[in-house]
This record gives structure tokens, sequence and C-alpha cells, in this order.
């Protein structure tokens, strides 16, 4: 199988309530969704992107230990029912159980079958400290591990930042994770150019994934 035939994962992770179904849609805008699959955390989102892409399925709540292995289930069960090309996929339970713990089972048991795209974290400009991330603090670690490990942050509701706000919010996401692209995404797609970019690529990531 050529890296042309396998299926590329891409995962948007995020805070609760921070934008990663909207964006999901806004990708799925425009594309031929034939070959396109969905995993979304809710039944909410689950009925928002229903009849969007070929198919889309809802991860339910289970316990954290079980997670790793219910997520790779569910994307073994998508790829084995499904022609796919893309799955877009939120990361099944707490925002901060991203790539390594979910991401190292599929890598490992479909390397034959998947590629790994990046992991876009979307975070709400006002989420963001301007003033460093207190790591003693369980939200704030939260939002650290998120910015960590990501390939590509989106800062949602860019119309509302200054030049100046912007330049700061840069800044503290480069102070953890220097090699993250950012992206100032706006209410009116601006930015969508930059993100399609990195999703429908052919670049294959790897971080902070262990082989």
């Amino acid at each position: 199988m050529t890296e042309d035939e396998k299926t590329r994962v891409v995962m948007i992770a995020g805070l609760s309530g921070s934008g990663k179904t909207r964006l999901i849609r806004s990708l799925l805008d425009g594309i031929d969704t034939g070959r396109t699959g969905v995993i979304v955390n809710n039944e909410k989102s689950e009925r928002e992107l229903d009849g969007l892409c070929k198919v889309v399925d809802s991860f339910p709540i289970r316990t954290p230990c079980a997670r790793p292995r219910q997520y790779r289930y569910r994307i073994e069960k998508m790829l084995d029912a499904n022609d796919l090309g893309l799955i877009m996929t939120e990361p099944p339970g707490l925002c901060s159980e991203t790539s390594a713990p979910v991401l190292n089972p599929i890598v490992m048991f479909k390397k034959d079958s998947v590629t790994v795209g990046p992991l876009i974290t979307v975070m709400d400009y006002t989420t963001i400290p301007v003033k460093g991330i207190n790591k003693d603090l369980t939200d704030e670690f939260k939002l650290f591990n998120l910015i960590f490990e990501s390939d590509c942050i989106v800062v949602r509701k860019n119309e509302h930042l200054s030049e100046e706000q912007k330049k700061r919010v840069s800044s503290e996401i480069e102070k953890i994770n220097p090699d993250a692209c950012i992206v100032f995404h706006s209410d009116d797609e601006k930015g969508m150019e930059s993100i399609n970019k990195k999703v429908f690529s052919d670049e294959i990531y790897s971080r902070p994934l262990i082989y």
C-alpha cells in the first residue's frame, strides 16, 4: 500500500466549547467528503455533522484506562467498514489525552494502512494567558499540555484581537512549543486556507509519538 492509499488521521483537540466541531464543519465545507469520516466526543456534535461526510461517529464516555483501547476499536471499525482517505477526530475523554496515549496504538497496529496528520488544537483567544501559564493550576496545566503536544494552534475569534495582543499570544505559545504553527482564525473564516493546507497535505507528523 502506498502513502497515497493510506487513510490520513487528523486530530482536532481543544477545551470544551473551544470550537472544535465548528472547525471540522469549516474543513468539510467545499471538499469531496465521500471518503471522509469524523469521530467526535459527544452526540450533539455527531448530530451537527450528520450528513456532511461519509460517516460520523461519537465516542462514548469511558474510564481513562479504557479510552485508548476503545478509541483504537472505533478507528479500526471505521477503517474496516469504509473506504476512507481521511478521518478527522476529536480526542476521547479529557482534552489533555491527545496524541501519545491514543495514537500510539493506531500507529503500531495500523501502520500499513494509516498515516498520522497534524494534531491541531483549537483555542478561544480568551483562554490563553498573556502573562504566562501557571502549571500549578489544573486548567492551565491542561492548556500547557495541549500547546506542548500540538503541531498547529488555531486561535479563534481573531477579529477581537489587536496586533499587539496577537504578538503576546504568539509569544506565550512559542515559549511552550516553538515548532507549532499558529493560525489566527475568525468567524468570517480568515485563516482557513492555512488550516486546510495542514489538514489536506501529505506531510507526515510524529511529534511526540514514540515509534
